[in-house]
């Protein structure tokens, strides 16, 4: 949430296997702003966050206080959707998400009313492109790979069930493994590591 002012105290343990859990002053904190993180600047190695960014309503706000927390050298790695033109129409006309590419990066959500689960799947495609254009980016994208996401697609995503049997999701993998580099170009998702490097 934007605007929430959020008290920034020394984290005595960053991870606890729960996704958003930190412990801060041996309380657990379920959830923090992402835009306000509890962590002091350079105490953090690395973010770890699996579709998260195309959901924010501020996703260079984001970047910036990732950049704020980590330490020199520290990562953060994001699995996003990406956009190719197979996925563009997967996205476009087969996902309960919006899936504009021409958006202002800086406020990708027009309306202020946007709700927790509302995204659209080319804030990364964004992000990468928005950067690239920078001549000093506060985060450098050191590896990038992108993925066709067949395993991923043959579960239905995070929100539905999953009437798939588990052979079919093996089949997928097998099928991506033998797509290879073809996969690659009708990729639906991608891999992102930043890297805070000093400037």
């Amino acid at each position: 949430m934007r605007g929430v002012k959020v008290q920034r105290r020394e984290p005595t343990v960053a991870h606890l296997g729960h996704v958003g859990d930190v412990l801060l002053d041996g309380e657990i904190v379920p959830w923090c702003d992402g835009c306000v993180m509890p962590f002091p600047p350079d105490s953090v190695g690395a973010l770890v966050v699996l579709d998260v960014v195309h959901h924010l309503p501020y996703p260079l706000d984001f970047l910036a206080e990732a950049r704020r927390v980590l330490v020199p050298g520290g990562v953060i790695a994001m699995i996003e959707p990406w956009i190719t033109p197979a996925s563009y129409l997967l996205y476009r006309y087969f996902h309960q998400e919006d899936c504009t590419l021409r958006i202002d990066i800086h406020n990708p959500f027009d309306s202020t009313g946007k709700k927790a689960f509302d995204g659209n799947a080319t804030i990364p495609y964004n992000l990468v492109r928005h950067y690239s254009k920078e001549a000093a980016p506060p985060l450098k994208l050191v590896r990038f790979e992108r993925f066709l996401g067949l395993p991923y697609l043959a579960t239905l995503g995070f929100k539905r069930a999953r009437p798939l049997p588990a052979q079919l999701i093996g089949a997928a993998r097998t099928c991506e493994k033998m797509l290879g580099p073809i996969g690659r170009w009708n990729a639906t998702r991608a891999l992102m590591v930043w890297e805070k490097v000093t400037r």
